[in-house]
């Protein structure tokens, strides 16, 4: 799942240039807390994959708070 999420990720932030984890799992799958889970775990191994590869970055401005993907501008 992290590599199908990783190209969702890369489509969105195409399109809307960032998002947070949440946004990206769906907030329609959100009727069964472990799904949910695993989709926001998937989705932030793909946001780290990016990371990695320099095409996203993330910020997280508390501790546990949201995670923000957002595409590089650098890149």
């Amino acid at each position: 799942a992290p590599g199908a999420a990783r190209r969702g990720i890369a489509r969105r932030l195409a399109e809307a240039g960032a998002a947070t984890l949440e946004e990206l799992a769906g907030p329609e799958r959100t009727a069964d807390p472990l799904l949910r889970r695993s989709l926001i775990a998937a989705h932030l191994m793909g946001a780290l994959e990016l990371v990695r590869d320099g095409t996203a970055v993330l910020r997280q401005d508390d501790p546990f708070g949201t995670v923000t993907v957002a595409a590089n501008p650098q890149v």
